[in-house]
């Protein structure tokens, strides 16, 4: 999630070419963002997200390169209760970008089998599931 990745792979795929286009979509100013990328530190998973919306880039191929690059390119899931969660999680999303990460949390700390589960089955994390099924 080092900025200079996540950066790179913006460039790439949203044709965002400099600092500038960047600081329009995301409505941060230059500077802000130049301080950011100066420092090395993590490129911040809220500018990742709005990138990601306006683009249709999975937030997780933005923030990590695992495939697949475009958002909904996986299989829908077929259980209403799934998909009605899905929608209730992006709508709460749309409000604060984080809460994603906390539905993560929330989940393996109450299921800890399915956090093992995942775990033995390769699965980066929940959070993949959630955002592109339903973007």
């Amino acid at each position: 999630m080092d900025f200079e990745s996540v950066w790179k792979r913006i460039q790439k795929e949203a044709g965002i070419k400099n600092i500038s286009q960047l600081s329009e979509v995301i409505g941060k100013t230059h500077q802000t963002i130049s301080a950011k990328k100066g420092q090395q530190k993590e490129f911040p998973i809220e500018w990742a997200y709005i990138v990601g919306k306006k683009y249709r880039l999975s937030l997780d191929w933005l923030l990590t390169g695992e495939e697949p690059v475009q958002a909904g390119a996986e299989k829908v899931p077929k259980n209403r209760y799934v998909l009605l969660l899905d929608e209730w999680l992006c709508e709460i999303a749309n409000e604060d970008p984080r809460k994603k990460y906390w539905f993560q949390c929330a989940i393996e700390k109450t299921f800890p089998e399915f956090k093992e589960w995942a775990q033995r089955k390769s699965i980066v994390g929940l959070n993949r599931r959630l955002h592109e099924t339903v973007a």
